[in-house]
């Protein structure tokens, strides 16, 4: 179903590598990785934490 909130519609990786995005601190519940990709939840929340303890 599709959400009139563009942003909810962003994909993880999208916004991840949005280099507007990153450079900008995106609040980590942006982050998320929507349902139907909870298999690659664990590497996507993984990756998060070794960008943001990086920074």
């Amino acid at each position: 179903m599709l959400t009139p909130d563009p942003l909810k519609r962003i994909k993880f990786h999208e916004i991840h590598l949005h280099s507007y995005m990153r450079s900008n601190q995106v609040p980590f519940y942006l982050l998320m990785p929507f349902k139907g990709e909870e298999k690659s939840m664990m590497k996507s929340l993984r990756n998060q934490f070794k960008y943001l303890l990086s920074m």
